[in-house]
C-alpha cells in the first residue's frame, strides 16, 4: 500500500507528461484537420454579430420572423484568413436589394481579392450570386460587395444602407484543400499543455488520456463551428487551455504539499474533469458563434461599477422597482482594469466559479460516499445540468454566479463544524453567504430559506442543535451586513412597491384605452396546469436521466453515519423546491405576470438542482458499493445506472452545443 502512494522519478514524471503531451497534440491537429477535410469551406448566416476579424462593412443582424439578414454599407467584405488556395473555390451570396417601389434598385458588384468578379442589379426577391475564385499561390481570401446607389432609411436611423445579405458561403473545390495551419497549430498547444499538466499533476495515464481526449472533440468541435478558424479565435482556445493548465497544476501540487504525500487518484480525476469542462465551457462561451444575448448588459453595468454607480434597479410590469444586486460586478472589478473585454471578463469568472462550486460538492461527496469515483461522478453531473446552460447562454450571469456561491454557501453550512470557538469557520461561512446575498435577489430569498431549511433540519432530527444556533448566528449576520451594506439604500423603492400594493385596484388598475389587447386576451391557468407545467420545466432544467438517477439516490440514501451532512443539504434543498413550487403552482396571479411566476420557478430550480447531483452521484455510490457483494440484481442495477449516466451526458453535451447554434 505504502508504494502506491509513493511518488515517481522526477525524470520519469517529466518523460511521461512530455510522451503523453506530444501524443495529445498529435491527436488533437489530426482531430482538427480531419474534421476540416470532411468539413471543409465556410458559410456565415446572418443571424448573429459577426467578428470583426472576419468581416467589416456589415451591420447588427436583423430579423423578419424567421428570416434573418444584415444589411451591409456601401461597401462589405470578409476576409477568409488562412484558407490554402491551391485549389478553386466557389463563393455563393444570397442578397436583396429591398428597396421600395418608388426606389431605383442597386447594383451590386462582388469583388474577389479586390478584383470585380460579378455583377448584378438587385431586385426585392432573394437570389443567389455565385462567383469561382481561381487556384493561386498562397493563403487567404476576400469577399466584397459594392453596392451603388445606397440610401438612407431616413427618421432617426443615420445608416447608409446597402443591400440585405442572408448568407455567404464559400467551398473549396476540392475536398483536400488544406486546412488554415494555425488553428490546428494552436489546437495542439492546448491539448499538450493539459496533457503534460495532468501527468505532472500525478494523474494515471489512462484517466489523463481520456479527459485529453474529450477535450480534443470538443476543440475540434469548437473550431468546426461558424468562423472560428478564419479568426484568431484558435490563439484564445490556446490561451485558455494555458491558463487553466497552469491553474491545474498549482492546484495539484497545492493539495499534494498540504497533504505531504501524493493527491489520490479519484481527486486528480475531480480537477481533471473541471479542467475540461472549464476549457470547453469558457471556448464556447468566447466563440465567434456565440450570440451576446445580454451580456453586453452585463458588461455595461460593470462599467457602471467602475465609475462610481453602485445602486441599480430593475422594473416590473406595473412599475414596481427592486433592487439589481452587484456583488458579481464588484468580485470582477479588481480584474476588470488588466482585461478589456468585460463581456469576456465576466463570463470567465461567472464559468470559473461554476467549477469551483463544483469542487465544493466533489468534497462533500467524497466526505459521504463509500466510492469515492461516485464524488468524481458528481462532479461530472455537476457539469451536465442544462439549466446552467440556459442561464448563462441568455447572459443572465449575475443569476448565475451568485447561485454558484451559494452553492459553496450551502455546502460549507452542512459540511463545516459551527460551533464555539470555530470562528473561522464561522467568519468564512458568513462571508460566502454575503456574497451570495450581494449577487441577486432571488438568492436572499432561496439561499435564506435553504440555510434555515437546514438549521432547522440539523436541530429537530440531526441533534446537532449548536451547530443549527451557528447556522442561524451566520444567515443572520450576514443578512444584516448585506442589508447594511447595500439593499438599505433602496428604502425608497420599497416605500413605493408597499404604496402600489395598498393602492386601490380600481385606482390603480390600467384605464380601458390603455389596456394592452394582447395581455387581456391572456387566460390564467388553473393549477393543475400550472404544476403540470412546473414538473415539465423541472425536467427540462435538470435533465430527466438525472432526475431518474436522483430518485435512485434516494431510495436507499441513508440519513444518519457518513452521508448525514449530505442527505441533509439534499433534503434542504428538496424542502426548498417543494415549499416554493407548491405555492406558485397554489398562487394565483394576473396574466400579465405569468411569465414572471413561471422564470421564477426556473430560479427555484436553479437554486436547488444540485440535491439531484448529490443524489445521483449517491445512486452511483450504492451501484458501486465495494462493501456489498456481486449479485445478478446489483449487476442490473448498474446497467440501468450506465444507461442513465449515459443519457445524462448526451444531454448536458446537447445543452453545451446550444452555445454555439
Amino acid at each position: 500500500m505504502q508504494a502506491s502512494t509513493r511518488p515517481a522519478p522526477v525524470h520519469g514524471r517529466f518523460l511521461r507528461a512530455g510522451v503523453l503531451a506530444v501524443a495529445c497534440g498529435v491527436a488533437a491537429a489530426l482531430s482538427v484537420w480531419l474534421a476540416q477535410v470532411a468539413k471543409p469551406g465556410i458559410t456565415v448566416e446572418m443571424d448573429r454579430a459577426l467578428p470583426r476579424a472576419l468581416a467589416s462593412g456589415f451591420y447588427a443582424p436583423e430579423a423578419a420572423g424567421e428570416l434573418t439578414y444584415a444589411w451591409t454599407g456601401a461597401r462589405a467584405q470578409m476576409k477568409l484568413n488562412g484558407v490554402s488556395r491551391a485549389t478553386i473555390w466557389n463563393c455563393a451570396i444570397l442578397l436583396r436589394g429591398a428597396r421600395a417601389a418608388s426606389m431605383e434598385q442597386p447594383l451590386v458588384t462582388v469583388l474577389v481579392d479586390g478584383a470585380v468578379a460579378s455583377t448584378i442589379h438587385a431586385s426585392n426577391d432573394f437570389e443567389e450570386v455565385d462567383v469561382s475564385v481561381p487556384a493561386r499561390r498562397g493563403t487567404g481570401l476576400t469577399v466584397g460587395i459594392v453596392t451603388t446607389p445606397t440610401f438612407h432609411p431616413g427618421g432617426s436611423d443615420p445608416r447608409e444602407l446597402g443591400v440585405q445579405v442572408d448568407r455567404v458561403s464559400c467551398q473549396p473545390a476540392s475536398r483536400l484543400a488544406r486546412p488554415p495551419l494555425v488553428p490546428v497549430r494552436n489546437a495542439a498547444i492546448a491539448a499538450a499543455a493539459t496533457a503534460g499538466v495532468f501527468a505532472l499533476g500525478g494523474a494515471v495515464v489512462t484517466d489523463a488520456l481520456v479527459a485529453v481526449l474529450v477535450l480534443v472533440a470538443g476543440i475540434a468541435v469548437l473550431l468546426g463551428t461558424g468562423a472560428a478558424l478564419l479568426t484568431g479565435y484558435s490563439a484564445t482556445l490556446a490561451a485558455l487551455a494555458l491558463w487553466v493548465s497552469g491553474g491545474t497544476l498549482i492546484l495539484l501540487k497545492g493539495l499534494q504539499a498540504r497533504q505531504a504525500e501524493r493527491v489520490d487518484r479519484p481527486t486528480i480525476a475531480a480537477v481533471m474533469v473541471s479542467a475540461v469542462a472549464l476549457v470547453l465551457q469558457l471556448g464556447a462561451l468566447l466563440h465567434p458563434s456565440k450570440s451576446l444575448v445580454d451580456a453586453l448588459f452585463q458588461a455595461h453595468r460593470l462599467d457602471a461599477v467602475l465609475a462610481g454607480q453602485y445602486f441599480f434597479t430593475q422594473a416590473m410590469p406595473d412599475g414596481v422597482q427592486f433592487p439589481y444586486a452587484i456583488g458579481l460586478y464588484v468580485f470582477a472589478s479588481p480584474l476588470a482594469r488588466m482585461v478589456a473585454d468585460h463581456v469576456a471578463l465576466l463570463r470567465i469568472v461567472v464559468a470559473t466559479v461554476g467549477v469551483i462550486a463544483g469542487g465544493f460538492l466533489y468534497w462533500l461527496c467524497r466526505r459521504a460516499f463509500v466510492n469515492p469515483w461516485a464524488a468524481v461522478c458528481g462532479v461530472a453531473f455537476f457539469h451536465l445540468v442544462p439549466l446552467p446552460y440556459i442561464v448563462v447562454g441568455n447572459g443572465n450571469l449575475t443569476n448565475a454566479f451568485g447561485q454558484s456561491v451559494a452553492v459553496a454557501a450551502a455546502v460549507l453550512a452542512a459540511a463545516l463544524t459551527l460551533g464555539p470557538r470555530r470562528y473561522g469557520q464561522a467568519a468564512l461561512l458568513t462571508a460566502v453567504v454575503v456574497l451570495a446575498f450581494c449577487s441577486h435577489v432571488s438568492t436572499v430569498v432561496l439561499l435564506l430559506t435553504t440555510l434555515a431549511a437546514l438549521a432547522i433540519w440539523f436541530f429537530l432530527f440531526r441533534n446537532l442543535r449548536v451547530h443549527a444556533a451557528a447556522l442561524v448566528a451566520c444567515a443572520a449576520l450576514a443578512l444584516t451586513f448585506s442589508t447594511a451594506a447595500y439593499y438599505a439604500h433602496f428604502t425608497n423603492v420599497y416605500v413605493e412597491a408597499y404604496a402600489r400594493m395598498r393602492a386601490d385596484p380600481a385606482a390603480a388598475s390600467p384605464s380601458q384605452t390603455d389596456r394592452d389587447p394582447a395581455v387581456e386576451a391572456l387566460v390564467v391557468p388553473s393549477w393543475p396546469a400550472r404544476a403540470g407545467t412546473a414538473l415539465r420545466q423541472t425536467a427540462d432544467h435538470v435533465g430527466w436521466p438525472l432526475l431518474v438517477l436522483a430518485i435512485v439516490g434516494l431510495i436507499p440514501l441513508r440519513l444518519a453515519g457518513r452521508t448525514e451532512r449530505l442527505s441533509s443539504l439534499a433534503i434542504a434543498w428538496g424542502v426548498v423546491w417543494l415549499l416554493f413550487v407548491g405555492a406558485g403552482t397554489v398562487t394565483k396571479v394576473g396574466a400579465q405576470y405569468e411569465r414572471y411566476a413561471v422564470e421564477f420557478l426556473g430560479r427555484v430550480n436553479l437554486a436547488t438542482y444540485p440535491a439531484a447531483v448529490l443524489l445521483a452521484a449517491s445512486a452511483v455510490d450504492v451501484a458501486w458499493d465495494p462493501s456489498r457483494p456481486p449479485s445478478g440484481m446489483r449487476r442490473i442495477r448498474r446497467g440501468f445506472v450506465l444507461v442513465l449516466v449515459a443519457a445524462a451526458a448526451v444531454g448536458g453535451i446537447d445543452s453545451w452545443l446550444g452555445w454555439l447554434r
